[in-house]
């Protein structure tokens, strides 16, 4: 009887020992798959972080080349003021130059930092001719006489026909050529006299592909056929900034 009783509190302690081996077992999976998931988050807390890092980076970056941008832009904005306030003055002598000839054929004007001097076809040539007649030249040469005195100053002369055709078997073939002998007959009367450096001019031909009305009528065709000479103040400061 005492055998099977120790036999019995043998079995029961046997039992009790397996419940808390298995109970221990089930404490150390649980450990261990709480330590997985604290090592899966520092890591993700650690990719967290470096992609944290990353953005600051990114931003400190981005904010370094906006406060660059923005001191570009403060510089080309009084670069561009100076270059208007540039034009403003030389559209001023230019009119103060030709103003005999403003209202009877001639326009001068001011847009996008350019000055336009805008010649009617009566007031330089004959129809169909390229020849510069003496009131034009009058008016080149006061021109002339204003951009003398202004190295800095770029200038284009591009001629311009109406649409009506025209064919010609001499020098002449068409509208195109009328408006390229024009433009070039003004540039070598600019640069006939004075200090005007023939670098910086440039004469062009647009025939009748630039009206500045489309309508099919005399008067319009009539605006139509003229030169307009282009004055470009090079101002380095204002290249240089659109450039970068």
């Amino acid at each position: 009887k005492e055998i099977g009783r120790l036999l019995m509190e043998i079995q029961k302690n046997q039992s009790q020992l397996q419940g808390r081996e298995d109970a221990l077992k089930e404490a150390e999976r649980q450990l261990y798959q709480r330590r997985l998931a604290q090592e899966k988050e520092a890591e993700r807390q650690k990719s967290d972080r470096a992609k944290l890092d990353s953005l600051r980076t990114d931003l400190d970056r981005a904010s370094a080349e906006l406060a660059k941008k923005n001191v570009s832009i403060a510089e080309l904005t009084k670069a561009l003021a100076q270059r208007d306030s540039v034009s403003q003055a030389l559209r001023k002598r230019v009119s103060d130059a030709m103003f005999g000839f403003e209202g009877k054929g001639l326009r001068v004007y001011q847009k996008n930092g350019r000055v336009y001097v805008s010649l009617d076809e009566k007031l330089l040539f004959m129809p169909g001719k390229y020849e510069v007649d003496a009131k034009g030249r009058d008016a080149i040469l006061a021109l002339g006489r204003v951009l003398e005195q202004h190295s800095d100053i770029n200038v284009e002369v591009e001629g311009h026909t109406d649409d009506v055709p025209m064919k010609g078997t001499g020098q002449i073939k068409d509208n195109w050529d009328l408006s390229v002998m024009r433009a070039t007959a003004i540039v070598r009367l600019l640069t006939s006299v004075g200090k005007l450096d023939p670098k910086r001019v440039t004469a062009s031909g647009r025939g009748e592909y630039f009206p500045l009305d489309a309508a099919k009528t005399a008067e319009a065709r009539q605006k139509n056929r003229r030169t307009e000479i282009i004055l470009i103040p090079q101002i380095s400061q204002v290249l240089d900034l659109i450039k970068n």
